[in-house]
């Protein structure tokens, strides 16, 4: 798989966001998501309410997952977590981009840029 490239299995949105879906969606994200590259860039968010991650799921795609807490976690409930990676992710990012926070907007160039190919000197 190239870089940036979508799983084929990977859930696609559901629906067209609405203005609203997308000030949720940033308002949510602002305080339960991340922003992170790696080999791709990534959008995540993990909380024990499943719902709210449907909700982006069906605005964005990608997979929503069950996570066991370590046992040394004060609740004991299943964690839930949405992950949407490659393009998708960076639509999302973009998109959000000017609804979040200067904070998050910082965590949103340094995931977009930390993959772009590097500049070629022909000194």
């Amino acid at each position: 798989m190239k870089f940036g490239q979508m799983k084929a299995n990977t859930p696609k949105a559901a629906i067209t966001p609405s203005a609203k879906d997308l000030y949720w969606a940033a308002g949510f994200l602002e305080g339960e998501g991340s922003f992170i590259a790696g080999a791709s860039e990534h959008v995540y968010a993990s909380q024990v309410q499943r719902e709210p991650l449907e909700r982006l799921q069906r605005m964005f795609g990608g997979h929503i997952r069950q996570r066991t807490p370590n046992s040394t976690a004060f609740r004991q409930q299943p964690i839930f977590a949405w992950q949407i990676s490659g393009t998708r992710a960076r639509g999302v990012m973009l998109t959000l981009f000017t609804l979040l926070s200067p904070k998050r907007q910082e965590q949103i160039k340094k995931a977009i840029t930390r993959n772009l190919p590097k500049k070629v000197s022909n000194d």
